[in-house]
């Protein structure tokens, strides 16, 4: 179901609809985030490029809503998705009900998986997006007290591997 603006009116959008010009139009409002998906909704977002962007808007309520997600391409390595493009200043609002911050997400494409995690604040800093896993965490500089994360005390003008032992085992580092 989508809501409206209380300025479009039923009666407006039906005439309004029947104009191709029109239509052009009240579709760059939706795109543009002034129609919004109802909270318990599930939002469609099927990839079928690494450009494809399911949602575009100036603000973004996730709360109660599900996201579908499906894989329509075989990914490169290190793609990174976009679910939400948010063009506005603030950050999307809640989380969808199935997809936590930091959640591994498995899509799979002619039978073949490809791992990603999910991102709440990636692309421009406040855009929700499927980050590939499997990256190497790296990192440079002094590492004198150990913490380039490698295991030595050595310091490092070119990136090296930051291990996954002590206070990483485990984790999702993103």
């Amino acid at each position: 179901m989508q809501t409206f603006p209380s300025f479009l009116s039923p009666a407006l959008l039906v005439s309004a609809l029947q104009s191709t010009s029109t239509r052009a139009s009240i579709l760059g409002l939706a795109l543009l985030g002034f129609a919004t998906a109802a909270h318990g909704a599930t939002v469609p977002a099927e990839f079928s490029s690494a450009t494809t962007v399911p949602v575009t808007a100036a603000s973004y309520d996730a709360t109660g809503n599900e996201v579908a997600l499906s894989l329509a391409f075989a990914p490169p390595t290190g793609t990174t998705l976009t679910v939400v493009k948010n063009t506005g200043l603030a950050f999307i609002e809640g989380k969808f009900t199935n997809l936590a911050q930091g959640q591994a997400v498995s899509l799979t494409h002619s039978s073949v998986t490809y791992r990603f995690v999910a991102n709440y604040y990636g692309g421009s800093g406040n855009d929700l997006v499927l980050l590939w896993a499997g990256q190497a965490v790296t990192a440079w500089g002094s590492g004198g007290y150990g913490q380039l994360g490698n295991g030595s005390s050595s310091n490092s003008n070119v990136p090296v591997a930051v291990t996954r032992t002590g206070v990483l085992n485990g984790k999702t580092v993103i």
